[in-house]
């Protein structure tokens, strides 16, 4: 169960650079998601910790010891890619059971014909098939053993793709976006039962998703990732209410975090703003923390363009006055909804506000004088 340590890490192909140098240490047991939209590098920072993909500069170490060069078969780590990869000529009991097969298998007995015989044998000993059936219950698969992959559900392949993982009890578990080729339901499903797994096993996860509802339902730790940058590293907790600049604040929360711009614009209400938060202020806050009041009551007007019913609640978009080129989202309940083309006033709770340089995009720490 390694503690990970990046030591100044970096990537580049040739002349171009997919992945910045930075320096992270994740604790042993740490569900560690690699956060960022696509081509952000963090499959490729995935591949560099599964040592299938050269590291470029840097020092990559598990309990301190460095592995840069360590021969993928003695990491100690099972992966799981985002396409099933499932054996289809065998069946799930045989899927699962192939990695522990594998194991017990010299170089020699690889033959072919030689090494159909020897699974089969191997495939009757007790220790095998007591760890591939008490897996398969764990996973909820034990009714579908002696099913070839052609025959499950996408879930199903899932949960076998996970359990052929699981079956050689790794140090560390690798996942490239294992969920992104099921349905909704079904990822829900799915997070429920690897976050379970987590806590089950104890063991260090590094989950890579673009999906930030999986990265704040099941990690313990975040690394957002945009451009090859690492953008900020920390809880869901710290990701979600102190983005550390606008890149993360934009692409954490749905709908993310609204911004606005300080620096331009000679609005009433933005001079009053100005005055209390400075000039070349970016102001950020939550859907949740915006209370819409009858126009004239707020901090900022502005006129309701649409009106999206999510069941329990609404989300609001809202055009502020001289503030066409963007929308401002507040959540609210269904019994304050109120119509589209409707002028309103934004009242907003600042004690819960985050505020950014306007130029850098970085977060800053403002003393309120309002």
């Amino acid at each position: 169960m390694p503690r990970i340590t990046f030591d100044g890490i970096s990537k580049s192909f040739g002349d171009t650079q997919v992945l910045d140098p930075f320096d992270a240490d994740i604790a042993d047991g740490e569900f560690l998601v690699l956060l960022g939209p696509s081509g952000c590098g963090k499959s490729t920072l995935l591949r560099m910790i599964a040592g299938l993909t050269d590291i470029t500069s840097g020092t990559l170490l598990f309990d301190d010891v460095p592995v840069n060069h360590a021969d993928v078969r003695k990491r100690d780590i099972a992966f799981v890619f985002q396409s099933y990869a499932l054996y289809p000529q065998m069946t799930v009991r045989q899927n699962i059971a192939f990695p522990l097969l594998m194991d017990r298998m010299s170089g020699w007995q690889h033959l072919p014909i030689l090494s159909t015989l020897i699974r089969a044998r191997l495939m009757r000993d007790e220790r095998v098939r007591s760890q591939v059936n008490g897996l398969a219950e764990q996973l909820g698969l034990t009714a579908y053993l002696d099913r070839r992959p052609g025959a499950l559900s996408g879930g199903q392949r899932q949960r076998v793709a996970l359990a052929r993982s699981l079956v050689r009890d790794p140090s560390l578990y690798l996942l490239d976006e294992p969920l992104s080729n099921l349905d909704a339901k079904l990822r829900i499903q799915m997070r429920t039962d690897i976050a379970a797994l987590h806590r089950e096993v104890g063991k260090t996860f590094v989950y890579v998703t673009h999906d930030q509802i999986e990265a704040m339902t099941m990690a313990t730790k975040i690394i957002v990732m945009d451009g090859g940058k690492i953008q900020q590293i920390g809880t869901p907790d710290d990701i979600y209410d102190r983005p550390a600049n606008t890149t993360v604040a934009r692409f954490v929360g749905s709908p993310p975090m609204n911004l606005v711009d300080l620096s331009s614009g000679d609005q009433q209400w933005r001079q009053s703003l100005r005055r209390s938060y400075g000039d070349g202020t970016v102001v950020g806050f939550r859907p949740e923390n915006v209370r819409i009041v009858p126009s004239g009551a707020g901090i900022m007007p502005g006129t309701v363009e649409t009106v999206e019913r999510t069941g329990p609640e609404s989300i609001v978009a809202i055009t502020l006055d001289g503030h066409a080129d963007s929308r401002t989202y507040a959540r609210v309940p269904n019994d304050m909804t109120p119509s589209p083309a409707e002028r309103v006033s934004l009242d907003i709770d600042m004690s819960s506000s985050s505020f950014f340089d306007s130029v850098t995009g970085e977060r800053t720490e403002l003393p309120v004088t309002a």
